[in-house]
This record gives C-alpha cells, structure tokens and sequence, in this order.
C-alpha cells in the first residue's frame, strides 16, 4: 500500500522538529531584518501591516486544514462503527442458513472480526487487509455454494447482502485510512507559509532592537502546535488522536464470551 513520506517520521520527532524549524525561521528573519537596517536605514513602515497580513493568512489556512484533517479522522472513526454493525448483522443472519453453512460461517465472521478488532501496525497494514480478503472470499464462496444448493430464498438474500455490505465497508476503510488522507503537497505548503510566517515575524521584531521571548516561544508554541494537530488526524492510528476500535472490541466480546 502506497505510504506518504511523513509517515516513516515518529509523531513526537515530528512536534520537536516542526517548534524547531519555527524557532530557526524566526531567527533568520531577525538576523536578514538587521543586515538589511545596515543596507537601507530607513525604517520600512510598511512591515507592521505585512507582519500581521501573513501571520493571519497562516492562521486563516491552518483553521482551514485542521477542519480538513478533522473531517477525514472523523469519517474513519465512523466506519468502524459501521463495519462493527454489518459484522453483527451478518452474523446474526448467519444462524438461518443451513447446516453447516450457519456454523462454518459464523465461525469465519469471527475469525474476522479478530483481524479487524487488532490495530495494524503500519508494517503489518499489507497483511491485515490480505487477511481480511482472504475470509471475506471464503465467506462469499460459501455463500454461493449454499444459494446453489438451496436455491436462494428471501432469508438468504438478506444475509448474502450483509456479507455485501461488510466487504463494501472494508474497501472504505481501506480508502479513508490508506488513500483519503491529507496530501502530503498541502502539508508541505502549510509548513513553507509558516516558515514565512514566522521568518517575517523575525524581521519585524528586529526593527524595534529587541523581542519579547515569553510572546515569541507561545506563539510559535502554537502554531507548532496546530501543525503536529493536522499530521496527528491525519495519522490516526499513533500520537494523541487516534482512532477507537472499540465497537469492533465490543462485539468481538460478545460473540466471544
């Protein structure tokens, strides 16, 4: 499965890094505002208002992607209490087919659901959803052997679409925690505004001589802290926000007192 660059970089180094770069892009600009008052004396009036223009369309852009990522991690947190339903439903219309249809196929919706109750790590993500392949094709073979023999009936119909439904939700799944993520293009964009950001803050401050550290570390706390915020939704499978798998967790309890 394809997997964004920015992934193979732990969530914490990526909090250290990005209040770092900040600090540094700071730094800069303080340094380029005090070689360019030796080129140019003349106090450039314009800077306060350009200050402030940039860091707002940074802050306007970094709402804007935290909504984004916030989105995708709640559409993720979704689906797996969808796919928690479909598998119970399944199940439990499992038990009016035929013997040994009923048992076989109860018993492989919860080998499933083992598989989809244990959070992949992202080295094992290829194996988990191959795993997860391999049983839904089984459960289909399984279910057409028995409408072949049977020759269908409106029980089973109902029980052959809740097996349709739990392989539609795996391909979502799929989808919105493999594919449906936040381009990593946009996160570099939102990190290169920041760093402009912060570089025009720096040499702002350095035309009044002095900065106030206290102010400068919180704001560039924040805006460091914003940024970890978009990569971490945008992981959710590691850091702070992550996505619960406890529906499936519930289940796998019940079926398995």
């Amino acid at each position: 499965m394809p997997s964004p660059w920015l992934d193979t970089v732990p969530i914490w180094l990526i909090f250290v890094l990005t209040i770092g770069i900040l600090l540094l892009a700071t730094e800069f600009g303080f340094q380029a505002g005090r070689q360019w008052q030796h080129r140019v004396p003349e106090k450039d009036t314009a800077i306060g208002p350009m200050v402030a223009a940039t860091l707002g369309l940074v802050g306007f852009l970094l709402a804007f992607m935290t909504s984004f990522a916030a989105d995708r991690f709640n559409n993720r947190r979704g689906l797996v209490l969808e796919e928690a339903n479909a598998i119970q439903t399944a199940y439990l219309r499992a038990g009016y087919l035929p013997e040994p249809y009923a048992a076989e196929s109860q018993d492989l919706l919860k080998a499933y659901l083992d598989v989809r109750a244990a959070r992949p790590q992202p080295e094992t993500l290829d194996e988990t959803i191959a795993r997860s392949e391999e049983i839904q094709s089984e459960l289909w073979q399984r279910a057409e052997a028995m409408v072949e023999q049977t020759g269908g009936s409106d029980v089973y119909a109902l029980y052959v679409e809740s097996i349709n439904q739990v392989i539609e939700i795996h391909a979502q799944r799929v989808i919105a925690g493999v594919y449906a993520r936040v381009p990593p293009a946009l996160v570099l964009g939102l990190y290169a505004f920041s760093l402009v950001g912060m570089f025009i803050l720096g040499f702002g401050n350095s035309y009044d001589g002095r900065r106030s550290a206290i102010a400068l570390c919180a704001l560039v706390l924040v805006f460091g802290s914003v940024l970890y915020l978009i990569v971490d939704l945008d992981r959710s499978g590691e850091g702070l926000f992550q996505v619960s798998y406890q529906p499936l967790v519930m289940l796998q309890q019940r079926l398995n007192p």
